[in-house]
């Protein structure tokens, strides 16, 4: 007995630790009337102990109040039948509680109608990174199915852990499940295409999943920084990565490509389709123009065609403005209004266009 007391109680801890932390956060969360906040901890609560009836019967009230109806009706019957009646001895609500509960299931069947709003969520870092980190003591004490149910406390918390699921595809290989050990995998590849996690993620993978990888060139006129999904593609030292980049390997989909380029103040994304065991190029040609005349002016500019057809935009006031190649309108407006000047311009890869008079 001794014995297994001895494995038993660093878990209990980090359980009971986390659950404490989550409760608070919670509380602390409806005291202020952030109800996103509080589904979300509740939420999160109840991955890694999902009878807890502080968690289900606040679940089950904040889903009520946001119109989330059938939402509320599943929780509420849930909480009847197990936690409710002459046949539950432990983890019970009070009969005050249960008669509540009873009418609110007997309103909802009525009036739900399976068309419940967007479910309430949003991103609490602070306990996430107490989860993630517990999780990783678990992981590494390799009690899998444990720090499995933490990271993913981790990941409903924060979903923008980007680590975690990594983590996660190792646990779950560990569980011997392969295929949900891939899905975190291309996951997180998605996001982290490079560096050494990345070439390890890629080894760890099954031959089905790395069959779904295509990869992608990536270049630009001048030198511009590199944003994959939202996500600024870095190496192994965390640094950000700029063009050219050759054979990025990512898993087959839709991304946004997005160059960054401080040279010139120009920021461009394009969507890109990426095609397992092909390659697809992204070539972004731009140039600039320099505006430099007396008096000083306003520089607004309308693209001649795309999306954006003769909608001008003020440029700012950069010495050198960065251009994607194509057609634009030109209009330049004094400073004092005086002087207006209207023309249309060409711009072409790595050529400035230099304007020095009226």
């Amino acid at each position: 007995m001794t014995t297994v007391f001895v494995l038993l109680f660093p878990l209990l801890t980090t359980q009971t630790g986390i659950k404490s932390e989550l409760l608070k956060g919670a509380s602390e969360a409806m005291s202020k009337n952030q109800k996103d906040k509080a589904a979300t901890i509740y939420e999160a609560l109840r991955i890694i102990d999902p009878d807890n009836l502080t968690a289900m019967s606040s679940l089950a009230a904040i889903y009520l109040s946001t119109n989330r109806s059938d939402t509320a009706l599943d929780l509420y019957r849930t909480m009847v039948s197990n936690h409710c009646g002459n046949s539950c001895k432990k983890n019970c609500y009070s009969k005050d509680q249960c008669n509540s509960f009873r009418i609110n299931i007997n309103r909802l069947s009525v009036a739900a109608t399976g068309d419940d709003t967007v479910p309430v969520s949003t991103s609490i870092p602070d306990l996430a990174q107490k989860a993630f980190k517990e999780g990783l003591k678990l992981k590494s004490s390799k009690k899998y199915k444990e720090a499995r149910d933490m990271l993913t406390v981790a990941l409903k918390l924060h979903p923008g852990l980007i680590g975690v699921y990594r983590h996660l595809g190792e646990i779950y290989d560990n569980l011997k499940d392969k295929k949900q050990a891939d899905e975190f995998y291309l996951w997180y590849l998605r996001v982290r295409p490079l560096g050494e996690n990345a070439t390890r993620v890629k080894k760890k993978l099954s031959k089905e999943a790395k069959n779904t990888l295509g990869t992608i060139d990536l270049s630009s006129s001048y030198e511009c920084y590199v944003n994959i999904s939202g996500q600024n593609l870095v190496n192994a030292r965390d640094r950000m990565v700029s063009t050219p980049v050759k054979k990025l390997e990512l898993p087959k989909g839709r991304y946004g490509v997005g160059f960054i380029c401080p040279k010139y103040f120009i920021a461009y994304r394009f969507w890109v389709n990426v095609e397992p065991g092909k390659k697809t190029k992204l070539d972004f040609q731009y140039g600039g123009i320099a505006v430099n005349l007396n008096p000083w002016a306003r520089i607004y500019i309308a693209p001649k065609d795309g999306p954006g057809k003769g909608k001008f935009m003020d440029a700012g006031l950069f010495e050198v403005i960065g251009l994607r190649v194509g057609s634009y309108t030109l209009k330049l407006v004094s400073f004092d209004k005086k002087k207006q000047k209207t023309m249309d311009i060409t711009i072409k890869p790595r050529n400035i266009l230099k304007i020095n008079k009226w």
